[in-house]
Order: C-alpha cells, then structure tokens, then sequence
C-alpha cells in the first residue's frame, strides 16, 4: 500500500518569460500594418486609373470597367508601401510611449509598463520608423519628380506627433488619428498626374471621417465607455463610408450599370457595421468595445479592396483584400488595438 506521505510534490516548472520578440511586435500592433498598406495600394491604383483616364481625350472618367489601371512604377509605389508602413508603426509604438503611465493602471500586461521593453528603446524605435518613412517617401519624391510623396509623410509625422503627444485625450484626437488615415490614402494618390479631383478628395477624406469615428468609438475601450459617445463614433463611420460610397457618382466619374450593386454593397457594410457597435452600445464593457475597434479597423482592408476593384478591376481588388488574410492571421496572436 502506498504512503501517499511520502510522496514529494514536485513545483511547477517555472513560467517560460515572455518573448522579446513578442513584445516588441505587440508594441507593433503589427496585424493593423496592412491595412495602411492597403491604403496606399488603392491610393496608387486610383492614381493611375485617373491618370490614364485623363490622357484619354474627349471621355469623361467611366467607373467601373472602362480600363484596367495599372501600376506603371511598381518600384515607386513599393517604397510608398514601405514608407506608409514605417510610419504606421512609428504611430503605434509612440502611442504606447506617450500613454506608458495611464497604461501602468490601465493595462499594464502592455510592453512597456510590464517591463519588457524599455520606454527609452521604445522611443528610439519611434523616432528611427519615422525617419525611415520620411527617407523612403523622400526617396520615391526624387525618382518620381514629383514633390508629393515627401510632403504628404511629413504631413503624417505631424499628424501622428500631434495625436500621440499632444491631441489624443482632447476632442481634437479622432480628428488628428483620422487626418493620419486621409494622408496615408492621399500618399499613394500622390502618384497621379495632375491636380487631385473631388473624387480623390471623398475617398482619402471618407476613410479620414471613418477613422475618426472608429477612434471615438475606442477613447475608452479600456474601461466602461459613455453609450451616446459609443453612437456618436458609429455615426460618424457611417459618414465616411458614405463618402467614400459616393465617389463614383462625382462630375468627374460615372458609374454604369452596376449603381445598385455598389450601393447595396455599401449598405450591407453599413449594417453589419451598425449591429456590431449597436452590441457595444447595449454593452459598453470593455470586451464588446474593443470587438467593434477591431472590426472596424479591420474592414478598412475591404473599404480599399472594393474601392480597388472599381478603378482597376477584380484581380487588383483581391489583391489588396488578400491583405486581409495576415490582418486576421496574427489577430489572432497579436492585439490590433
């Protein structure tokens, strides 16, 4: 008969400690990198459908259809893609820098305020991914000579340092994180020849507005948020989505025969949009909320993949979705907000 008093319990073998890596691609938010990615390759594909179109004399812009857009400086517009990128990460990680000390009482499960990366060395990897976006943007400025590109990712560095350090917890933050997403869309139209037109302003100024809303709804996503600010943010999305919903329809474009579908499309993104706030609102939890952000940060992938496949046709437009498969991918594993 065995003397279970004799028996030595054995201690739990220690916790493995948190990957540095981990760490670091959480203060990344890395899965939400390719949705500015997606931004900028729809940006570029609308760049040189209204280029194209506009050297095509005596036609007005036909939408959808009318020819396939193509990139003609595949290297230009993939040092935009990289430039939109560093400056994407650079927003996220001095996000967290700025907010280390709500974060310690908030969330301090975070990278920084748990100590696993340093808020010094967070800071150097801001300034450093600002730097190289603004030198790649730079650089795509002198290949293509044209003085857009540079300009616009200064504009976002400013946006981005004034959010972050400065606008975040003021009623000006959604305005500024929105301003962030209209340039990041403007930095691949930057590509067009010729001045922008009201219907590069409505898509570039739609995703802004929706930006804006999507960050209202997520002020507070940490703790119990305010059901008329959760409503507020939702109109809002709604705004920009009809913004961009209504760009084929300006006196620079037309839209033929397929106005019902595109409509129809947009409002089936308007409800499921709607439903997924409106769970938020009935519960203003934290868990609900952040389900929302995420959602919506998300479905940008699919604004840029519809607005994608209008100007340059299916095969363009699955492959700005095809982004979508990494965002959701490494959600999975990652925080998106």
């Amino acid at each position: 008969m065995t003397d279970f008093t004799t028996i030595k319990l054995q201690p739990p073998p220690p916790e493995k400690p948190p990957s540095r890596l981990r760490a670091y691609l959480q203060l990344l938010r890395l899965p939400s990198v390719f949705t500015a990615m997606a931004d900028v390759l729809m940006g570029a594909f609308v760049a040189a459908w209204s280029t194209a179109a506009a050297a095509d004399a005596g036609s007005a812009f036909v939408v959808p259809g009318s020819a396939t857009a193509t990139l003609d400086r595949p290297d230009i517009v993939a040092l935009l893609v990289a430039a939109s990128s560093c400056l994407y990460l650079a927003g996220m990680v001095l996000n967290d820098y700025f907010d280390r000390g709500q974060d310690a009482v908030e969330r301090p499960s975070r990278p920084i305020p748990s100590g696993r990366v340093s808020a010094a060395a967070a800071l150097r990897l801001g300034v450093a991914l600002l730097l190289a976006g603004v030198s790649m943007a730079g650089t795509a400025s002198v290949l293509y000579s044209a003085w857009r590109p540079a300009l616009i990712a200064v504009g976002i560095v400013g946006a981005v340092l004034l959010y972050d350090a400065v606008l975040k917890r003021t009623l000006l933050g959604p305005l500024a994180m929105g301003a962030c997403r209209g340039l990041n869309a403007l930095l691949g139209m930057s590509l067009v020849a010729g001045p922008w037109l009201k219907f590069h302003y409505l898509i570039a100024g739609g995703l802004a507005v929706y930006v804006a809303g999507i960050t209202w709804v997520g002020r507070t996503e940490a703790k119990q948020s305010q059901r008329l600010g959760l409503l507020a943010g939702l109109v809002l999305m709604w705004l920009g989505m009809a913004l961009i919903a209504a760009f084929p329809f300006t006196a620079e474009t037309r839209l033929e025969g397929q106005s019902q579908m595109w409509l129809l499309f947009w409002g089936l993104l308007g409800m499921q949009m709607g439903w997924r706030v409106a769970r938020a609102i009935i519960d203003p939890s934290p868990a609900p909320v952040q389900a929302a952000v995420r959602q919506g940060i998300l479905s940008l992938v699919v604004f840029d993949a519809a607005v994608t496949f209008v100007v340059a046709g299916m095969w363009p437009g699955v492959g700005v979705l095809a982004l979508l498969v990494p965002t959701v991918v490494l959600a999975q594993w990652l925080y998106v907000t």
